[in-house]
């Protein structure tokens, strides 16, 4: 097999992550393109393989750098632009998608980590029509020093500072679009190997 290309700055942001943070796994890159960015294998103490997990990622610059002060001001870290097929979610092959947020300022990357059945689901609540879906991850400070993760594409500008103040986080609508909970989450990883 001779490379013809060579890993994308998200999968070796991904691969190096899972390897420090999850001991005894290998983590491979496959020969060709369908739909698996990468792909992690336990190690069993018998020498043969406790779990397999595939999986897609996707990288984006930080656009914070270019969102409004009013934003930033109120605790914005970094903020993603994803454009994906709905259909390619849906035949989606890999078992988890990750989301790499690379912050511009600091050093921090925030990954989101969801299973694709889960992703899927999540974002036929509140993204209803169109083949393409346009997300924009926005990662939040919180004075409690914790994270969080909402999807604003498709707020107004008021409802987006509404985010970052920590405002109307109960409306049912602005709810569904919460991907705190899926922050570095790595035991989706760990619980996939077993």
């Amino acid at each position: 097999m001779r490379c013809l290309f060579t890993v994308h700055a998200g999968e070796y942001l991904v691969g190096s992550e899972i390897e420090k943070r999850i001991r005894q796994v290998d983590v491979w890159l496959p020969s060709k393109d369908r739909g698996i960015d990468l792909l992690v294998t336990g190690r069993a103490n018998n020498g043969g393989s406790e779990g397999i997990v595939s999986i897609q990622v996707k990288f984006s610059k930080d656009f914070a750098i270019t969102d409004d002060a009013d934003l930033q001001k109120y605790g914005l870290e970094a903020s993603s632009w994803y454009s994906l097929i709905r259909d390619k979610i849906i035949t989606s092959p890999a078992d988890i998608w990750i989301f790499v947020i690379l912050p511009f300022k600091r050093v921090d990357i925030n990954y989101v980590i969801i299973p694709k059945d889960e992703l899927n689901n999540r974002l036929n609540q509140y993204k209803k029509s169109g083949k393409r879906l346009d997300i924009y991850f926005r990662v939040i400070a919180t004075s409690n020093n914790s994270n969080e993760c909402w999807d604003t594409r498709g707020l107004s500008r008021q409802e987006q500072i509404a985010l970052c103040r920590g405002e109307n986080h109960d409306k049912e609508e602005i709810q569904k679009r919460c991907f705190t909970q899926y922050i570095n989450a790595w035991r989706i990883v760990e619980e996939k190997l077993k």
